[in-house]
Order: C-alpha cells, then sequence, then structure tokens
C-alpha cells in the first residue's frame, strides 16, 4: 500500500500534476491516495472497481521525480491439481507346479505324507513368483494466486486506464515505479481512481484547493 502522513497527503492531495482533460467527468473522491515518494521507491495500493459503473485510473506525480512507470494488475486465483505423491508397491504371486492334468502338485512332507498349513488348506509346490508393480498416484488440489497485468504507462498509448460499464466487481492492485536518480529526489504520487455510474450524464468536478 502507499504509505504517507496525513499532513503529507492533504499537501499532495491538493496539487494538480496531470492534465485537466486527463481527469474526465469521473468522480476521485473515495479511493484515491496520495503518498511522499523518494528515488528507487516502488509502492503498491489496492483498490476496488465496481459492475455497472465506468472507471478511471491515472497516477500524477510530480516532475522531480523522472519518469515514473506505474502499472495496474488483477489478480487472479484459481484451483489446480496436482501429485502429491506417486507410491509403488511391488508385488509377487505364486506360480504353482502342476501335473499332466494340470493340477497344482502338493508338497509332502519326509515321510511323503501331503503337507497342510495351519489352516488346514493344502501346500502347493511353487514353481515360481511373478512379480508385478502396483502404482497408486495421490492427488491434491493447490490455490494459486497470481497476478495478470492489464496496464502499463510506459507501453500503452493513453495517460490513463478506462474501462465502461464493468460487468463484475474486481480488485485490483496499482504499482508505482520510481526511477533511481542520484540526486535522490522527493515528491507527490497521487493515484486517483474515479468512477462514475455507467451512462451518466452527471459530471464531477475534482476538489479544488481549499
Amino acid at each position: 500500500m502507499l504509505s504517507f502522513t496525513y499532513a503529507e497527503a492533504q499537501n499532495c492531495s491538493k496539487k494538480k500534476f496531470c492534465s485537466e482533460d486527463s481527469y474526465g467527468d469521473f468522480d476521485y473522491r473515495s479511493q484515491s491516495s496520495y503518498a511522499i515518494l523518494a528515488s528507487g521507491d516502488t509502492a503498491r495500493a489496492s483498490i476496488v472497481i465496481y459492475s455497472k459503473q465506468d472507471a478511471r485510473i491515472l497516477v500524477c506525480c510530480d516532475p522531480v521525480l523522472g519518469n515514473v512507470n506505474w502499472r495496474i494488475y488483477e489478480p487472479i486465483r484459481y484451483t489446480k491439481r496436482t501429485v502429491k505423491e506417486i507410491n509403488r508397491n511391488e508385488e509377487e504371486t505364486p506360480v504353482y507346479a502342476r501335473d499332466k492334468n494340470g493340477d497344482p502338485i502338493q508338497e509332502v512332507d519326509e515321510w511323503g505324507d501331503p503337507k497342510y498349513n495351519e489352516n488346514y488348506d493344502p501346500v502347493y509346490k511353487v514353481e515360481r513368483y511373478d512379480k508385478s508393480v502396483q502404482i497408486d498416484t495421490v492427488w491434491q488440489t493447490e490455490k494459486i494466486n497470481t497476478e495478470k497485468i492489464i496496464f502499463d504507462n510506459q507501453k500503452d498509448s493513453k495517460p490513463f486506464w478506462q474501462r465502461k460499464n464493468i460487468p463484475t466487481t474486481k480488485r485490483l492492485i496499482i504499482e508505482v515505479i520510481i526511477p533511481e536518480n542520484e540526486a535522490d529526489y522527493e515528491g507527490c504520487v497521487n493515484v486517483e481512481v474515479g468512477h462514475k455510474s455507467s451512462g451518466s450524464k452527471k459530471s464531477f468536478q475534482k476538489l479544488d484547493e481549499e
């Protein structure tokens, strides 16, 4: 978030660094913010744009700060199914020896008597063991938070960002990047967030200095 003292905000809010034409007929009184930033600073402000409204955002800075870069990001949240772990289990299956009739051959003890286990089940002669592998995949759902850039003042031709008749209410993040300067200047950065009802013919005037 942009950080500032009340006195700094009051002082910067009275200064106009953008042309009057840039403001248009929007109301800037609810979410605009003002700060004192210096060379090399980066600051962010979170705002909300509302459905069924028109919105305009512009960042106006003291010229002493140089070529200030500002961007608007839209937070994106989604879920993604990913592999948590893969369990590999090896199993051995006995293959029993068989007689000429295809019947399993029962083992015999040293006296030549058929063998039985503790449950009195016949014990058959094992010819070999066939190995098999069972793979069990455990899945999980991850929550992914990322950001999509929707405006960059150094790449877009207009000095402001604007949307008409916004379909859904959403949060946006405004990022301001002050270039490095050996003189280490400080100056006002005014994040102007304007809104009006879609289709409204009413004009709003930006607050003048008192």
